[in-house]
C-alpha cells in the first residue's frame, strides 16, 4: 500500500508522480469498475531492475525484498566483487535485514564480504552449481580468486542465515495484530492474512492459484507449495507473534477467497471480528497491509491508509483513496482487512484482491483504484470451518485417539492425541467451554515418530513430577518411558529407555496409575479371568526385576472385559480406584483400600456411581477434570468432542453424584 508517511528506502529507486487525483468509483450498482484490475499479489519482482542492470552490471531479479541494493559508501552487511560490475572498484553492496533472500545473474563474481550477517550464497562454476557459505564478519573467494583451480563463476542468489543483532521486543500500535504475512513457496509470492480465529486465517484466493490472471481456481486440501504465517506482529522485524506453516486450504469458488487452517493455532493473539453489515457506497474503510509502498519494496511494519466504498457488487466492493495523493493498494495487500469500526474496535467487511498500482514502487500505471472481497454475508461458511478442531484427532471420532493426562503438571488433566503417523498433539486444560475454543491452549505437536501404533501408547507421571510422561509398551512385553521435560519434536523428552521386560506383550492388558499413593505411576496388569496385578513404581530398570516390586494380584473376578476398566481417583486420597463402565452404561466403584486376592478386603465397594450417561465403553474416561483431586467423569463423542461430568458424591441412581458441565471441546 502506498503512503506518503514513508521514508525513502535505501535502494535503487526512480522519482515517483504523485498523482493528483483517484479514479473514483463507477455509479453502476452491479459492475465495479476495478474488477478487472491486476491481482494484488507480490511476486518478489525486484524493484526497477532495468535500471539496477544498467548502471551497476548486476542483475538482482527477485527476492523477499529484505536484501537491497545501497550505494558501498553508505553502512552495508554484504559485498560483491565482480569482473564486469560497471561499478567503481568493481562492487556491489546491499542492506539486509535479520533474514532475507535475493535471486541474481551476476557474472564473473568472485568474492563475497559479510558485515554483522551469515549468508548462503549459490554459484555455478563450469555449469555445476554449489553452495557457499560466508560467517558474518569475513571474507571469502571463489571462482576466479581461487589459488589453486581460478574458473569464472556466476553468483545466482544470496540468502542471510543469521545476524548477531537480535530483533526488538514488539511495540507501537497493535490494533491490526490479526494482520499477517503470508510467504508462498522458497520466496515465489507474498499477501497478507488476516487472523480470524486461533486456527484460520483469510486471504486472497489468488495467491494460491498457478497462474491467477488465466484461472483463479485453486483445489482444497493442502497447499501446493510450503506456506507459512506470521500473525501478531505488526513489525516483522521485531521479535514476538506466530509463525506457523498453513496446511490446509478452503477456497470459495464465488469470489478471490480462501480460509487457510494454521498448523499451529495462534493463541493468544485476538482474532479479528468479522462484519456482518454490508458496506455502502460512500462509506470510508481503513486497509491495513504488508504490501509495497511508493518508496519501498517489502516494508516490515504494518501500514494503513483510508479508503472510499465505490461501487458495492455481490461478492466485492470498489475502493478509492480518501485522499488520493496518499494512498494506494500495491502489490502484496491481497488479502488485506479492509475494516470499519464497530462497538468500537475493528470489524473486517471486505478482503483484499485486485488493485491497478498506480503510484506503487516500480509501477508505471496510472490508475490508483482498487477492489475488493467482500465477506460480510460469509459469517455462516466461515462458523462451519472455525468450529472445526482438526489438527492430528480423526475428525469423524477418533476415540482410541484421546488421551488425557496433566501435560503440564497443574492438578487438571489436559487433552492428548496420538494421530496415525506417531505425532501427539496437546492442548491445556484452561477449564474448557462449551464451544472448546478459548477453553483450552493448543501447544501443537509435542512429539513425532516415537511409535505409530497409538494402542501401545500411555501417558502417566512416571517419576512423579506432576506432569504426565510418554510410557511405550513394545511387543515384546518391554517398557520404555520418555520423561516429559516440556514436549516438542526434539529435545521435549528425556528418553529413560526399557524400563521393565517381560511382564506382558498384550497392550490391551496394561494399565498404568498409581496404585499405592506416592505420586508415581505403577504398572497394572490384567488376567483373562479379570484378575489385575500391580508392579509397584520404585524407578524401574532394564531386568524388570528389583525396580518393579510386585505385591501380587491386587483383585479377582471383578470383570473379564479389561476394556471396561478404568484406574483413577475417586476419593482424593492420592490412590487409583477401580471403576468399571458396564454395558448398559452404568458405573460400579471400588475404592483403594490396599487390594489383596480377596477383593471384598482390599477394595471398599461402593457400587453403582452413575449411569445411562453412555453405553459405549470405549468413549469413557475418568479423570480429575477441574483439579478438587476426586475423579470426574469425561466421555468423548464423535467429530472429536468432549463431555465432562464433574464429580459431587456419586449415588447408585446416577442423578444427583454427577454435576454436568457439558460439552467441553469440539472437534479437536
Amino acid at each position: 500500500m502506498r503512503i506518503r508517511r514513508w521514508l525513502p528506502a535505501a535502494t535503487l529507486t526512480a522519482a515517483v508522480a504523485i498523482s493528483s487525483g483517484a479514479q473514483m468509483a463507477s455509479a453502476d450498482p452491479v459492475t465495479p469498475v476495478n474488477a478487472g484490475a491486476p491481482f494484488a499479489i507480490e511476486d518478489g519482482a525486484y524493484p526497477y531492475r532495468a535500471a539496477a542492470l544498467d548502471s551497476t552490471g548486476a542483475d538482482l531479479i527477485s527476492g523477499d525484498g529484505n536484501i537491497n541494493l545501497t550505494p558501498c559508501s553508505s553502512p552495508y552487511q554484504i559485498m560483491v566483487w565482480a569482473r564486469n560490475l560497471k561499478t567503481e572498484d568493481s562492487r556491489v553492496c546491499f542492506k539486509a535485514a535479520n533474514t532475507g533472500y535475493l535471486a541474481v545473474n551476476i557474472p564473473r563474481a568472485f568474492r563475497i564480504e559479510t558485515v554483522d550477517r551469515d549468508l548462503s550464497a549459490q554459484v555455478t562454476i563450469n555449469g555445476q552449481t554449489s553452495s557457499l557459505s560466508v560467517p558474518k564478519d569475513t571474507s571469502k573467494g571463489f571462482g576466479e580468486s581461487s589459488p589453486t583451480d581460478p574458473q569464472r563463476a556466476t553468483l545466482l542468489e544470496m540468502r542471510v542465515t543469521g545476524s548477531a543483532t537480535a530483533p526488538t521486543a514488539p511495540s507501537g500500535d497493535q490494533t491490526y495484530a490479526f494482520a499477517g504475512k503470508l510467504s508462498i513457496g522458497d520466496n515465489k509470492r507474498f499477501c497478507t492474512a488476516t487472523l480470524i480465529d486461533p486456527r484460520w486465517v483469510l486471504t486472497a484466493k489468488s495467491c494460491f492459484a498457478d497462474k491467477p490472471a488465466e484461472n483463479n481456481s485453486v483445489a482444497a486440501g493442502a497447499p501446493k507449495e510450503t506456506t507459512t504465517v506470521t500473525v501478531g506482529r505488526t513489525d516483522l522485524a521485531t521479535s514476538g507473534g506466530h509463525t506457523t506453516q498453513i496446511v490446509e486450504l478452503v477456497p470459495r469458488e464465488d469470489r478471490d477467497l480462501v480460509m487457510a487452517r494454521l498448523d499451529k493455532p495462534a493463541f493468544g493473539i485476538t482474532p479479528a471480528t468479522m462484519s456482518t453489515t454490508a458496506s455502502t457506497a460512500g462509506q470510508e474503510l481503513t486497509v491495513a497491509g504488508f504490501g509495497r509502498t511508493a518508496t519501498q519494496w517489502a516494508p516490515s511494519k504494518i501500514h494503513t491508509a483510508t479508503f472510499t466504498v465505490g461501487t458495492v457488487a455481490a461478492t466485492g466492493v470498489d475502493l478509492a483513496a480518501k485522499t488520493p495523493a496518499d494512498a494506494t493498494v500495491c502489490k502484496g495487500d491481497a488479502g488485506a482487512p479492509a475494516v470499519r469500526t464497530e462497538n468500537g474496535k475493528p470489524a473486517v467487511a471486505a478482503i483484499g484482491s485486485r488493485s491497478w498500482q498506480g503510484d506503487c514502487i516500480d509501477s508505471s500505471e496510472a490508475k490508483t483504484g482498487a477492489y475488493d472481497t467482500r465477506v460480510d454475508d460469509l459469517g455462516q461458511w466461515i462458523s462451519s470451518l472455525t468450529a472445526r478442531r482438526s489438527t492430528a484427532v480423526n475428525e469423524a471420532g477418533g476415540n482410541d485417539r484421546i488421551r488425557w493426562a496433566d501435560f503440564d503438571g497443574d492438578g487438571k488433566p489436559d487433552y492428548i492425541s496420538v494421530a496415525d503417523t506417531g505425532e501427539v498433539s496437546v492442548w491445556l486444560n484452561r477449564g474448557g467451554d462449551p464451544a472448546g475454543a478459548n477453553g483450552w491452549q493448543g501447544l501443537g505437536r509435542v512429539a513425532t515418530g516415537l511409535t505409530n501404533d497409538r494402542n501401545r501408547v500411555r501417558f502417566a507421571d512416571f517419576d512423579g513430577d506432576g506432569k504426565a510422561d510418554y510410557i511405550l509398551i513394545n511387543t515384546d512385553g518391554s517398557v520404555e518411558v520418555y520423561l516429559n521435560q516440556g514436549g516438542d519434536p526434539g529435545n521435549g523428552w528425556k528418553h529413560l529407555g526399557k524400563v521393565a521386560t517381560g511382564t506382558t506383550n498384550d497392550a490391551t492388558k496394561v494399565r498404568f496409575a498409581d496404585w499405592d499413593g506416592d505420586g508415581r505411576t505403577d504398572y497394572l496388569v490384567f488376567d483373562n479371568g479379570g484378575g489385575v496385578t500391580a508392579y509397584l513404581n520404585r524407578g524401574g530398570d532394564t531386568a524388570g526385576g528389583q525396580g518393579w516390586p510386585s505385591p501380587g494380584k491386587i483383585t479377582t473376578g471383578s470383570t473379564s472385559d479389561r476394556a471396561r476398566v478404568r484406574f483413577a481417583d475417586n476419593d482424593g486420597d492420592g490412590k487409583a480406584d477401580y471403576f468399571i463402565v458396564k454395558p448398559d452404561g452404568k458405573v460400579d466403584l471400588y475404592l483403594n483400600r490396599g487390594g489383596d486376592v480377596v477383593p471384598n478386603t482390599g477394595w471398599s465397594v461402593v457400587g453403582q456411581i452413575a449411569s445411562g450417561l453412555t453405553t459405549d465403553h470405549t468413549k469413557v474416561q475418568f479423570v480429575d477434570f477441574n483439579a478438587d483431586t476426586h475423579a470426574d467423569y469425561l466421555l468423548a463423542g464423535t467429530g472429536g468432542s468432549a463431555s465432562v461430568w464433574l464429580w459431587n458424591g456419586g449415588d447408585k441412581s446416577g442423578s444427583n453424584g454427577w454435576t454436568g458441565i457439558g460439552k467441553v471441546a469440539s472437534g479437536t
